[in-house]
């Protein structure tokens, strides 16, 4: 599931163009106030239009500077583009796992004081990831499979492809708001970077950051009670796929294990 979930999101992604043209020059002008003033004087209008005016006398008379100019903003633009990019996929990964090797051992040690707070209740609900989002992820195949014997990652792709377009609109727009999320926060990431340059990027950074925090997760728990309700409500697509006979509307675990045992080909 977290496959499809970053896997669609992805495919969502690709239309940003025209928004991360915007954002990569309101980064830049962020860079700019950090090479342009003093930290402590981090909001001067006048220092910076200063700076500003003598970089434009530079210019004027060289037709050469201005085209060169232009040449490094787009330069410039799309090497923010890409560094945005790749810290939303670090976020995204740092949510919904594996965490890369020299992060692994901390996984076992968040997960336990995960644990610690949720004491009771079914073992196979309790927290089992060291995020809450990689946990919602995961509970969409443990309650599937408690309920219908069905693993929602063998399942999913052969559900996926029948559902109307009135159903798919829902599930996917959860995914676009998951992968807006991320990529807020990767451009936090980049604030918060360049903080130490200039101090209102801490400001920006840590607020961009807190939103997407908050946006990511309820992007993930959308996305999840859609998904859960997509197989509840569709269960005779699959039940007419392998020739199951629905007694009260629904697969039994019996018949779900059976399915799944068939979409892993035996394996």
């Amino acid at each position: 599931m977290t496959a499809f979930l970053t896997g669609l999101g992805g495919k969502i992604a690709e239309r940003w163009l025209s928004l991360l043209l915007l954002l990569a020059l309101l980064y830049g002008a962020a860079v700019l106030c950090a090479a342009w003033l003093p930290y402590e004087n981090g909001l001067d209008k006048g220092l910076l239009a200063d700076h500003a005016k003598d970089y434009l006398k530079t210019c004027n008379g060289r037709p050469y500077a201005v085209a060169v100019l232009v040449v490094l903003v787009l330069l410039a633009v799309a090497g923010l583009g890409v560094l945005a990019r790749f810290a939303a996929i670090l976020v995204g990964r740092a949510c919904l796992g594996p965490w890369p090797r020299p992060l692994a051992p901390l996984t076992p040690r968040l997960t336990e004081r995960r644990r610690r707070r949720v004491p009771n209740g079914l073992e196979r609900y309790r927290p089992a990831c060291p995020t809450a989002a990689a946990d919602r992820v995961r509970l969409i195949d443990e309650r599937l499979d408690a309920e219908y014997g069905l693993r929602a990652a063998l399942l999913w792709p052969r559900l996926w492809l029948p559902l109307s377009p009135d159903v798919r609109a829902p599930i996917q727009a959860s995914a676009q708001a998951y992968t807006a999320a991320t990529a807020l926060a990767g451009w936090g990431l980049l604030y918060l970077a360049l903080g130490p340059f200039w101090w209102p990027s801490l400001l920006i950074g840590a607020a961009e950051y807190a939103t997407a925090a908050v946006r990511l997760r309820s992007a993930i728990d959308v996305f999840a009670e859609l998904v859960e309700s997509a197989v509840d409500t569709h269960q005779p697509a699959p039940a007419a796929a392998f020739s199951l006979t629905l007694a009260n509307g629904s697969i039994t675990p019996a018949q779900g294990a059976d399915v799944t045992d068939r979409l892993n080909k035996g394996a």
